[in-house]
């Protein structure tokens, strides 16, 4: 008897918990009063708040998280989301935005770009930002861009670039202290580590206006000739034990006024 007066007992206060939680569904406790948006960039997050202004009033437990993750997700500024419901009112929506890898101008304008050159905004979205700039004034083929930057994974040279642009039938690195690099899309990603590292030694010792380094040899041209300057052999650096290191033929040039 005492079993069945406690099994009787268990099914009435179900079903009394039953109905308070469909009670509470139809009513407005459980209505979204409160959305936070959590992310860095204030012009993705009030963009962002004017798309979820149609939520405020529903009901926090009918609303579907993923879909509204993918529905924000087709913002192109946009890496990922994270979505949280603290019940009974609030929701929290964290942005992860995309970090621009480079700069695209193209006709005066600049606009944000991921490492696949994907334009996804423009350059008034963020601040204080120091990357390269790839200029496209002349209308090349960004896939052309691409591949070079693909083969730029040496992180200081990456971070010393100013800007890459097309000259005729090559391309020019320019780095942030004016020295150009000249290469084409046939160029081995070795070789960039190759020749920045050269750069860099022979920067203590002369002046350069560009290093080209789309043929076998690494040419170096220089501004004002020294006889301080180091014998080619010296300059070579070696890229691993089966590799052949790189030969520099020095150009000397008069200085410039």
């Amino acid at each position: 008897m005492k079993k069945f007066i406690k099994y009787v007992f268990v099914l009435i206060s179900l079903g009394l918990f039953l109905n308070l939680c469909i009670l509470g569904f139809k009513t407005k406790y459980f209505n979204v009063n409160e959305i936070s948006i959590k992310g860095k960039n204030e012009i993705i997050k009030n963009d962002i708040v004017q798309k979820l202004n149609s939520i405020k009033g529903k009901n926090l437990i009918y609303i579907n998280s993923k879909k509204l993750e993918k529905n924000l997700k087709y913002d192109p500024r946009v890496e990922s989301v994270d979505i949280k419901k603290i019940y009974p009112d609030k929701l929290v929506i964290e942005i992860n935005e995309k970090a621009p890898y480079v700069f695209i101008r193209n006709n005066n304008k600049f606009h944000l770009a991921d490492k696949n050159l994907v334009i996804y905004g423009n350059i008034d979205e963020i601040q204080n930002v120091d990357i390269p700039i790839v200029n496209n004034d002349t209308n090349t083929k960004l896939e052309d861009f691409k591949i070079i930057l693909s083969k730029i994974k040496y992180e200081e040279l990456y971070k010393s670039i100013s800007e890459i642009r097309k000259s005729g039938e090559y391309y020019e690195i320019v780095l942030k202290d004016g020295v150009v690099i000249r290469t084409d899309k046939l160029v081995e990603e070795k070789k960039y580590e190759m020749s920045f590292k050269l750069y860099k030694k022979l920067k203590l010792q002369q002046t350069m206006e560009y290093i080209d380094i789309r043929y076998k040899d690494v040419n170096v041209k220089l501004i004002g000739a020294s006889s301080n300057l180091p014998k080619p052999e010296e300059d070579s650096i070696e890229l691993g034990a089966n590799t052949k290191p790189a030969v520099v033929k020095s150009v000397e040039t008069k200085n410039k006024k």
